[in-house]
């Protein structure tokens, strides 16, 4: 509680309560100055702060203190980010730490933008840098000042024998008379000016954040930063609290990103995955477990999300045995000699599976390939990269090929090709292997995914520019450098 006279209005009596969390070393821009001035002779007060972000000849600003309760990744006019592809990517990328709403804002008439993060409570400001920073390097993005930055940013200590101090970067506050800022829709259209649609947006949003994966990656950026200390964790114990905890599936809603970044966290340290193929382990085993169909929201999107788990965890954990392991811990542990193979097998197995039960079925609708494909992808629960992958198993054509004049059996011929996919020392697939299934849900068509999914590999090679993001544009005016704002 503010011990300040508020100001009457409640708009301003709530932008107090969301930018007057620390009130020292405010910013300032007059018109007629070329620059940010920083305000050092006095605090900021609440119903000070309400008239200056009225008065549209005064733009304000207002730093971090050692809490807050939300975030900024600030892309300014000209940066190789700000276009609609990276943005995604950005978005994206937060999600991996508990950020999995954001608040489009443009900036200013400059045409930057500004990606609000609302928090459902406080949180410490420096373990909160830590994690955007780490968070976005991770997948790939560079952060620059001017291009792409972080707010609060990770800032240098003070030395406190001179009684430095070092304050966090600032930023403007948003929807300021004459500013140009909008409030933007998720096409990027300005949508509104007004503080009313802002904090409904913002309430919204920070209900909305996976507090305890934000707690994870908070407390995991706590721990990076103290570089002295070294965390052995016994290997074989987490590698059974991964099976048991991947073994139950979904249970309810809202489990997906923990779940995906187990299977990630699996696959990455215990089966040495990386890039691609640990991206395609973290879509096939998220289908495979069970409760997918029933509880998880993200079916459609589920190869992405997998994508970017599987980049994030791969820049944080190294593969058991690994010269960064130690000589004790860093053992390989794998179930099979051949861990690949078992892979391509096990996917090759529930095609098999789901081709037999169409067959079987007489699905005569499914006369049209990608349409077979559709339905083998949902019985099957794989890609559909993984599923053309092993196109001689299902595709009409390449089975009509290979039966050749004789047309023998179909679900016979399958099973012979499965026997190519068997791992080394593992026995002959029994009859009882391929023998149909009851449907799930009957079938439904494909989600999404696969091979037209936007995988991140494509998205630096499209060059979009900034004008593919509507609603940037406008009146050339205030100057945004300096001070991060």
């Amino acid at each position: 509680m503010t011990t300040h006279a508020l100001p009457e209005s409640p708009m301003g009596q709530r932008l107090w309560e969301i930018f007057g969390r620390y009130p020292w070393s405010f910013l300032q821009l007059r018109d007629g100055d070329r620059d940010w001035m920083t305000v050092n002779n006095y605090p900021l007060k609440p119903r000070v702060l309400w008239k200056r972000w009225q008065d549209a000849a005064t733009q304000i600003g207002v730093r971090f203190g050692s809490s807050t309760q939300y975030a900024v990744i600030d892309i300014d006019k000209g940066s190789p980010h700000l276009n609609s592809i990276a943005i995604a990517g950005i978005k994206e990328a937060l999600e991996t730490i508990g950020i999995v709403r954001v608040i489009n804002m443009r900036s200013s008439w400059s045409g930057g933008l500004h990606l609000y993060c609302p928090l459902p409570e406080a949180v410490n400001t420096f373990n909160l840098a830590i994690a955007l920073k780490g968070c976005l390097s991770a997948h790939g993005f560079d952060l620059k000042d001017g291009h792409l930055e972080t707010m609060p940013n990770v800032k240098a200590y003070g030395r406190s024998w001179v009684k430095e101090f070092v304050e966090y970067q600032g930023h403007r506050l948003p929807l300021q008379p004459g500013s140009g800022s909008m409030l933007l829709n998720d096409q990027f259209q300005p949508v509104s000016d007004k503080l009313e649609r802002l904090f409904w947006t913002w309430e919204f949003a920070s209900t909305q954040q996976d507090t305890e994966l934000l707690a994870m990656a908070l407390a995991a950026a706590k721990n990076n930063r103290r570089k002295h200390k070294t965390v052995h964790t016994p290997f074989a114990e987490w590698r059974d609290d991964l099976r048991d905890e991947l073994s139950q599936g979904w249970t309810d809603y809202g489990q997906t990103n923990a779940l995906l970044k187990s299977i990630a966290t699996y696959g990455r340290v215990f089966l040495k995955l990386e890039g691609t193929a640990l991206a395609e382990h973290v879509e096939d085993t998220a289908r495979s477990l069970p409760g997918f169909d029933r509880w998880c929201r993200h079916t459609h999107e589920i190869a992405r999300k997998s994508w970017c788990w599987a980049r994030s965890v791969e820049k944080y954990y190294y593969p058991a045995g690994s010269t960064a392991a130690s000589e004790g811990d860093g053992k390989a542990i794998e179930d099979k000699p051949n861990g690949n193979k078992e892979r391509s097998w096990d996917a090759a197995r529930r095609i098999v599976n789901a081709v037999t039960q169409l067959w079987l079925d007489d699905r005569e609708d499914l006369t049209k390939p990608t349409d077979l494909a559709a339905a083998i992808v949902k019985f099957a629960r794989c890609s559909l990269k993984t599923l053309y992958r092993h196109r001689e198993l299902w595709h009409p054509d390449t089975v009509e090929a290979q039966l050749g004049e004789g047309k023998t059996c179909k679900t016979a011929h399958v099973a012979t090709l499965l026997d190519c996919y068997r791992p080394p020392d593992t026995p002959s697939i029994p009859n009882s292997a391929i023998t149909p299934q009851p449907l799930i849900n009957g079938f439904l068509t494909h989600p999404g995914g696969g091979m037209k999914s936007p995988y991140p590999e494509n998205r630096h090679k499209k060059n979009l520019s900034s004008g593919m993001v509507r609603g940037f544009g406008g009146k050339e005016g205030l100057s945004t450098t300096g001070e991060g704002v």
